[in-house]
């Protein structure tokens, strides 16, 4: 019997507190309004006694996991307690990765009481890609009667080796969800919780760089004195520091299939630049954040998602839809032993845009990057080349009784043929809210998307 688990990321799992009446309430993730108009409640989400709900589907108008559902349902892998079928497997994405690694061992070994004989596909998204590995590549587990089920593991979008994207975020340079940069700082440097501190580079990736260094030293973030300069917490630093020798040291087992999806096509957080002095607190109001365009998913870094050798596909999505569009639709089908549909020589010559923005949300005044990839289903890959694109973006307030009026965007290019085009727009016009873009022109766009502006 084939079962697949899915594994989600950090801060993808639901968190409920028990109300006053003994009702559960939900912590996290933020509600549409607070995606908008900023999440103040850090103080619950810092309670110890969360309970751990089920796997994000939504937040606001933004797809997160319920596209890969739709496609583990079309693969026949639907939400059910028996047969073939998935497992969701939500856990406290605050807590360290070796205790949720564990928690994910003992659901494979109840598993393994009821069904000995089933197939196990682990399929994790970003750090549930991490929690996956722990659980895969420590000896003590793979002497486990349980361990011989697993025969594949799926990642997605997982910073092997860590994200700088990570660092701002301890050092209080950058808001996600509708956090603000300050609240996303204080819990991530909880010491109670160390999973944020798990994203951070792995030793030897150099990034963080000293501004007022001649020949661009870098500052190692794994030396005390340096962590101490930088306002880490050692303790957590040591934490992340035994996850990733961990998983440098580990053996991928035999009989167990890797495969790495790797998103593209967006600027990406590559290093964090500081003025440092040894023995000297960084003052990181000065600090500065690099931002390297095509390097990643927005979030991980193509040389973190792709780590080692191994079986790969790339595709221009972003980090927390990594699973969206035809490349990656038509490759992990496959791997889950789907059908497809028409075959490739069948397949209608229809060159369509997908399209893909760099985040789901943004602060009022930062820049939001489109990038449209040109498909042509009939190729063997799904992609194509187009010599014009011809139409206006337009962005429109997404709730069913707005009135605001469009904004639109003009885009006409004619010229050589190309793949896809990455445009810039400004978020100055736009008051916060949450937005749907589309294109109107040709080619046409599948599939409109979504956004959140924020006041944090």
């Amino acid at each position: 019997m084939d079962i697949v688990i899915l594994i989600p990321g950090i801060m993808g799992t639901t968190l409920l507190a028990t109300s006053a009446d003994g009702r559960p309430q939900e912590v996290w993730p933020p509600t549409p309004y607070e995606a908008v108009m900023g999440y103040k409640r850090l103080d619950l989400l810092t309670r110890p006694d969360l309970k751990v709900g089920e796997p994000i589907n939504k937040v606001a108008c933004y797809d997160f996991y319920s596209l890969l559902r739709e496609h583990l349902d079309d693969l026949g892998f639907k939400n059910t307690d028996k047969g073939k079928r998935r497992i969701e497997f939500g856990y406290d994405w605050r807590q360290d990765n070796f205790d949720s690694a564990q928690k994910l061992a003992e659901l494979l070994e109840n598993l393994h009481i009821q069904e000995p004989g089933a197939r196990v596909t682990l399929v994790g998204h970003s750090m549930g890609g991490l929690v996956s590995r722990l659980l895969l590549e420590q000896a003590q587990n793979q002497k486990q009667p349980w361990f011989s089920n697993i025969t594949q593991l799926i990642t997605l979008g997982t910073p092997h080796l860590g994200a700088p994207l990570a660092l701002a975020r301890i050092f209080g340079l950058d808001s996600t969800a509708g956090v603000s940069a300050t609240d996303v700082k204080r819990l991530a440097n909880d010491p109670r919780y160390p999973s944020a501190y798990q994203l951070l580079p792995a030793p030897g990736e150099a990034a963080v760089w000293a501004l007022n260094s001649p020949d661009l030293r870098a500052v190692d973030i794994y030396e005390q004195q340096s962590a101490t300069d930088l306002g880490l917490d050692y303790g957590l630093v040591n934490k992340a520091r035994r996850m990733h020798q961990v998983l440098a040291a580990g053996t991928r087992p035999e009989g167990v299939r890797y495969f790495y999806f790797a998103g593209s096509g967006h600027q990406t957080v590559t290093r964090i630049n500081v003025n440092h002095t040894a023995g000297q607190a960084v003052e990181h109001a000065t600090s500065v954040i690099t931002k390297t365009n095509d390097a990643g998913d927005g979030t991980v870094p193509l040389y973190s998602s792709l780590p080692i050798t191994g079986q790969r596909q790339i595709v221009i999505n972003e980090h927390a839809t990594v699973f969206k569009g035809e490349p990656f639709r038509r490759a992990f089908f496959r791997l889950l032993g789907g059908n497809i549909g028409p075959s490739i020589e069948g397949a209608v010559d229809e060159t369509k845009l997908t399209g893909s923005l760099d985040r789901p949300v943004y602060e009022q005044g930062e820049y939001i990057e489109v990038t449209l990839e040109v498909l042509n289903l009939k190729s063997l890959d799904g992609k194509g080349r187009t010599a014009t694109i011809e139409g206006e973006l337009v962005i429109t307030d997404a709730r069913a009784d707005a009135k605001s009026p469009a904004h639109t965007y003009r885009v006409n290019y004619s010229g050589p043929l190309l793949d896809r085009l990455s445009l810039i727009i400004e978020s100055d016009e736009l008051a916060p809210g949450l937005y749907e873009l589309a294109f109107q022109g040709q080619p046409a766009l599948s599939q409109p998307l979504h956004f959140a502006i924020t006041t944090v």
